[in-house]
């Protein structure tokens, strides 16, 4: 039997704003912080996702999900909106970490944290940022000997964010 709780939506969404919790992440490294006036907040019981379009500089974004059914809620709200073309879902292969739903042109093929940086519309300073701090991580912990990774981004890489 389904219940009215059943019927409810999973993931609402709405547009973003200055108070969501991603917000001041993404003003901060955007090359153009205008986007964020048509970039919208996926919310719910759950969480809550902020989604930029692409524009500019900025050819393709993501959201990180964590199972797949909210996978699939995401990409159903993305889809047919302005900046946000060519939603789909990327598959993680492992069962630990999370699917995205990807939009705009497909990421180029590189482990190279600059060129990613460019792609998704980060400005100098934030690639800049990311990458001296990134290589100090990395120079710290191969001189202090062997580092248990938890599959969580340090903050200090994140911006504050895991």
């Amino acid at each position: 039997m389904f219940t009215t709780s059943a019927c409810l939506p999973r993931l609402r969404l709405r547009p973003a704003a200055r108070a969501d919790s991603e917000y001041a992440y993404f003003r901060d490294r955007l090359s153009d912080p205008t986007l964020l006036a048509r970039a919208v907040t996926l919310y719910g019981r759950r969480g809550e996702w902020l989604a930029v379009p692409v524009g500019g500089v900025r050819r393709g974004g993501f959201v990180s999900c964590p199972d797949v059914v909210l996978a699939v809620d995401v990409r159903a709200l993305l889809m047919g909106r302005g900046g946000f073309p060519g939603v789909r879902m990327r598959w993680s292969e492992d069962r630990d970490t999370c699917h995205t739903v990807v939009w705009g042109e497909r990421a180029p093929g590189v482990d190279d944290d600059e060129v990613l940086g460019r792609f998704y519309g980060y400005s100098e300073d934030a690639i800049a940022g990311f990458v001296g701090v990134l290589s100090r991580a990395v120079h710290s912990a191969l001189s202090t000997g062997p580092v248990s990774w938890s599959g969580r981004v340090p903050p200090a890489l994140s911006g504050g964010r895991s």
